[in-house]
């Protein structure tokens, strides 16, 4: 039998470590002296390394306490689902560090003031003036999209999910301007975007073409709505397929049954959710 002070100087783990094991019930001792001193035999000892080693590769407590606890334990079975864990960790944290290297932290304005009602009028003149309207029906056309802007935009929670998206009500408003001035460009990337949604239909889920394929997506998304955070807009999306939303169908029937589902659980893969 071996005291704490011994388990502490063979392990290197602390005393109050020991104690605060003991507590929650994670290292048992396996007895207790006459004096009421934690004592531990070679099997406890045995766990006690278990312990250290799957908590330094970050698991957590509760996860440790059930593996060590439960007889026979498969720890190259418990490594294998942690290392899923991991990967999913690997690819939210890689797809928030994306959002943050593309910002333009040194001149783009990154502000949380909401949506007025000039801003509305604003994107709604833009928005008209970029489409093949008429002179003659322009003025009421405008008072129709001002209408529907201000809604969903300043009313609306559409204004809280722009800013949560590029960031500031400046941002969004320069993202609208420019896509009016080259609608050639969005022409090109919903073009690509076919090709995307084609090529998702014939990866046959296979994981390497998938993520190859989301990291083709996200490109097309930050270009095509002018933001660097194409993973809020992503997961939106991911939602929806998976859930069946209303265009689930439609794009089934275009891009091949099935394949919603397939780019929703590939975007989720990505960005590690």
């Amino acid at each position: 039998m071996k005291t704490v002070k011994e388990i502490s100087e063979l392990t290197g783990i602390s005393i109050r470590a020991l104690r605060y094991y003991d507590e929650i019930r994670l290292l048992i001792p396996t007895e207790r002296s006459e004096a009421g001193y934690r004592l531990y035999d070679d099997k406890a000892l045995e766990k006690l390394r278990a312990i250290l080693f799957l908590k330094e590769l970050d698991i957590p407590l509760d996860t440790i306490k059930h593996v060590v606890n439960t007889e026979n334990s498969d720890y190259a079975a418990v490594l294998k689902d942690y290392r899923k864990t991991l990967v999913q960790k690997i690819g939210r944290l890689q797809g928030l560090l994306r959002v943050v290297d593309d910002m333009d932290l040194e001149t783009a304005e990154i502000s949380f003031e909401a949506f007025n009602i000039r801003d509305a009028e604003s994107v709604a003149e833009t928005l008209v003036n970029s489409a093949e309207i008429s002179k003659f029906d322009r003025e009421e056309a405008i008072s129709e999209m001002q209408e529907l802007v201000r809604h969903n935009m300043v009313d609306g929670k559409v204004g809280v999910e722009l800013l949560q998206i590029y960031g500031s009500k400046e941002n969004y408003l320069s993202a609208v301007e420019e896509s009016a001035l080259h609608p050639e460009v969005n022409t090109a990337l919903q073009e690509e975007l076919k090709d995307i949604y084609f090529a998702f239909r014939d990866s046959a889920g296979e994981l390497m073409k998938t993520q190859e394929l989301v990291k083709r997506l996200e490109d097309n998304t930050k270009k095509m709505y002018r933001t660097a955070n194409a993973r809020y807009i992503l997961l939106k999306v991911a939602e929806d397929y998976l859930a069946k939303g209303n265009t689930v169908q439609v794009l089934d029937n275009v891009y091949g049954k099935g394949v919603t589902d397939t780019i929703g659980k590939a975007i989720y893969a990505y960005y590690g959710v």
